[in-house]
């Protein structure tokens, strides 16, 4: 995640701690960590971390989801053995892997439902500093709407819009200030597919 960009705004989302967010001028409801937003940001907090936040990958569920609609990110299936580390003491911390792997791994492969579909951010990512958190994803809400353990968290129909107008260097700007707020802008410079190709790591287990 990175503290500043210079861009013109092409799409707005705004959000508070309460949830109230506007997107392409309807509300819509997004979830955030249980325990609000930080600007100093640790593993294991339940707090969503402040500032940009640019999306990398998409991954999605086959058979309980189709193909997401996405320009200029890279989109993946799912499968059993895709995985996250999240151990602070793994040189992989904060990296994609492919499971079993040897360090604590949290599962992309959920029967929850949570990860059916899926935006992989740059949040930490991919120099990651250890003990600054770990997966943090854009995915999808809880049936009970219950607060992430940092993640931002959208109802199915409304991520899968907001997928749907992602243009090549959209990036979320996240805001702890008096309106908490949270946007989307445009960044023509940032190329993504760079930075996230997944498939190219599992060839390092």
């Amino acid at each position: 995640m990175h503290d500043t960009l210079k861009n013109g705004k092409k799409m707005f989302l705004k959000i508070n701690d309460t949830g109230e967010t506007v997107f392409r001028t309807k509300k819509i409801s997004c979830i955030i960590g249980k325990k609000g937003l930080t600007s100093d940001k640790k593993e294991g907090d339940n707090r969503t971390p402040e500032g940009i936040l640019r999306p990398l990958a998409v991954f999605y569920r086959a058979g309980r989801t189709v193909r997401p609609i996405v320009a200029g990110l890279p989109v993946y299936p799912l499968y059993p053995r895709d995985g996250w580390c999240d151990d602070i003491k793994d040189t992989h911390y904060n990296h994609y892997v492919r499971l079993p792997y040897r360090a604590r791994t949290e599962k992309l492969y959920r029967e929850d439902g949570v990860y059916d579909l899926l935006l992989i951010g740059d949040y930490n990512y991919p120099d990651a500093k250890r003990g600054k958190g770990s997966a943090i994803f854009i995915h999808l809400q809880r049936p009970d709407k219950a607060g992430t353990e940092g993640c931002l968290a959208f109802e199915y129909k409304r991520l899968k819009r907001i997928l749907r107008h992602l243009k090549p260097g959209d990036y979320f700007e996240i805001s702890g200030n008096a309106a908490d707020r949270l946007k989307m802008r445009l960044s023509d410079r940032f190329r993504i597919k760079k930075f996230f190709q997944p498939r190219r790591f599992i060839r390092k287990f």
